[in-house]
């Protein structure tokens, strides 16, 4: 170190000196005899020799096959035929051999993540043409227990794994059958298991369950009978609990989870449930029609949280774990809904969203309620038709955006929905000005406040609730805002619903008589508008004009002209159904509706 800081020391002294005597710096450089000796002596030393070989090629591609990136198979695909072309013209060392094809599977399988691309059928004939070449003779092609690991990984990441159920089926038993007779080093071990049930799980066909406990009990018969490296873990379970979540068979998964349980306390360590376990069971209950699904997917739960505590600290719920039953218990009194129906469905959302949150603000930032959390638990109030609903929905729509900046159409249609459907003399109101606060946020550049058609149809229902004696002029607004929005934004697309609710809307204005005409000559622009517009017209139409007509107080002829005439127009479409004649007994005198049904038939 000091004789290179005095050789420093030399350089920087000698320049110096150069410059004090205003020398130019080609009269430092080295003198041109001694330039030319240092070039001959260094172009006389000659350069290594490279000889070009198949591993050259092999590292090249097991790097390019760990990325996934656009093109990735063709990029692969360039290189070995490049290889190939190398080899016929005789340079055999380049020829591809197992670990360039396995190379090019690995690249099919990671590319299969893309649900566009299905490489299920070219990975397939990849492993056949290992076969053919090493049957040729071919030297070092025969397929390894990577190469069906490969093929297998991409059967499971193809989009349409019912094409493949059966030939990983056959993939497998052909390994067993090479180890058997000799021909494969390796037999198949717990992670080609373990994919062949993950292409059962995700297939749905009829009897991917049973499938799937057979190839787990196939494996635990094999470990008895000494294969190495067979015994089923957690990932194996994995794939079963993921085919009974699947298929709706929570009982059976919730056995297997305990099963699992009872197998990590005598010992067997890689059998211990993981944060997917749980939640899988979770899942599985809270999609199934079970009696008191509910609860017993609080029963996991609370085992999930017990296993934490006391037996791994390091499988930890997620926000799934939580977020899976608040959807549960949002949904449960949705009428269309196939599970049970539950009294205290909001308070039990609210209460695990409160959980959630608690846990959040104590560190736990794997916690964080996404804002469908909060959807779910406001739209848990709206189908539970609570008289609450609106307030509530305001209080959780706060506290959202004390966590977030970020609030989505989707958790303002849910406030929306919320006064829509408790009956508040406000929320008409309350739902306009959450309607204007969108638009105005969309026209400063906020795409995810952008409204669209449900936003209006959401407000439209909540004014048709409304008592407010101008309700009908209220509808005829959000209508008209509408129809502005239209040319600007893509999310919103006018149809005959809209028009239908503002109808209904004009139809239950319970107001004085003026207020009551005035609503019925809303009502009949509006009905004239629709059938004379472009828009698909259905008997909900005719049905809810004429329904006006009988609600309203308007002078009876003018009522009984408009109710002919809406029904003529009805019949000349052929869209008279029991609705609308429902409505027409509902709405016309006897003696007109005799005389209208009579003209019908």
């Amino acid at each position: 170190m000091r004789l290179q800081s005095c050789a420093a020391a030399d350089v920087v002294t000698r320049l110096v000196g150069l410059m004090r005597q205003r020398k130019s710096w080609s009269e430092w450089r080295p003198a041109p005899k001694k330039e030319e000796r240092r070039r001959r002596i260094f172009s006389g030393a000659a350069p290594p020799s490279v000889r070009l070989d198949v591993e050259c090629f092999n590292v090249v591609l097991t790097a390019l096959s760990r990325h996934n990136q656009r093109g990735l198979v063709e990029r692969l695909q360039t290189i070995i035929k490049r290889m190939e072309h190398y080899a016929a013209n005789g340079i055999s060392s380049v020829r591809p051999n197992a670990r360039t094809w396995n190379a090019l599977l690995n690249g099919m399988a990671r590319a299969s993540r893309a649900r566009s691309l299905n490489y299920a059928d070219d990975a397939e004939a990849v492993l056949s043409a290992m076969f053919e070449q090493h049957h040729a003779g071919v030297q070092n092609t025969f397929p390894n227990a990577f190469s069906f690991a490969a093929v297998l990984t991409t059967f499971q990441r193809c989009a349409n794994t019912l094409s493949v159920t059966e030939r990983a089926d056959k993939i497998v038993r052909q390994m067993e059958e090479l180890h058997q007779k000799g021909f494969l080093e390796d037999p198949p071990d717990v992670y080609h298991y373990t994919i062949l049930a993950g292409v059962w799980a995700k297939s749905k066909v009829p009897g991917a369950s049973e499938r799937c406990v057979q190839i787990l009990a196939h494996m635990m018969e094999r470990h008895r009978q000494g294969y190495p490296n067979v015994r089923p873990n957690v990932r194996t379970f994995n794939a079963v609990l993921d085919c009974f979540a699947r298929s709706r068979q929570a009982e059976r998964a919730e056995q297997l989870l305990y099963h699992m349980l009872a197998l990590a306390k005598n010992g067997e360590g890689s059998a211990a449930p993981d944060a997917f376990t749980f939640n899988s069971v979770i899942h599985a209950f809270t999609q199934s029609s079970l009696k008191d699904a509910g609860r017993r997917a609080e029963a996991v739960f609370e085992r999930f949280l017990e296993f934490n505590e006391q037996e791994d600290p390091t499988v930890k719920p997620d926000a799934r774990s939580f977020t899976k039953l608040i959807e549960y218990y949002g949904r449960s009194n949705k009428s269309n809904s196939s599970g049970n129906r539950y009294s205290d469905a909001p308070y039990r959302a609210e209460y695990f969203l409160n959980r959630m949150l608690a846990l959040y603000n104590e560190g736990h930032d794997q916690l964080a309620p996404p804002l469908h959390a909060f959807s779910s638990v406001i739209d848990s109030y709206s189908y539970a038709k609570h008289p609450d609903a609106g307030r509530n929905a305001e209080r959780l729509l706060r506290l959202a955006k004390g966590l977030t900046d970020e609030i989505s159409c989707d958790l303002i249609n849910s406030v929306l929905m919320a006064w829509a459907s408790c009956g508040d003399p406000a929320a008409g109101s309350m739902a306009e000005k959450h309607l204007e606060e969108m638009e105005q946020e969309y026209n400063n550049g906020n795409v995810m406040l952008r409204p669209d058609s449900r936003s209006y149809s959401l407000v439209l229902s909540a004014w048709s609730t409304s008592s407010s004696p101008n309700k009908g002029a209220k509808a005829l607004h959000i209508l008209n805002a509408m129809k502005k929005q239209v040319a600007s934004n893509p999310d919103v697309v006018l149809d005959e619903h809209h028009y239908g609710l503002c109808i209904n809307t004009c139809a239950f204005s319970n107001a004085d008589i003026q207020a009551e005409n005035e609503a019925f000559q809303i009502a009949l622009m509006l009905f004239n508008e629709v059938v004379e517009s472009d828009l698909h017209v259905t008997s909900l139409t005719y049905g809810w004009f004429i329904q006006c007509c009988g609600r309203l107080r308007v002078p009876e002829q003018m009522k009984a002209e408009q109710i002919e005439r809406a029904l003529r127009l009805c019949r000349s479409h052929g869209l008279v159904t029991d609705f609308v004649m429902r409505r027409l007994q509902g709405a016309a005198s006897k003696d007109l509706y005799e005389r209208l049904k009579l003209r019908g038939d």
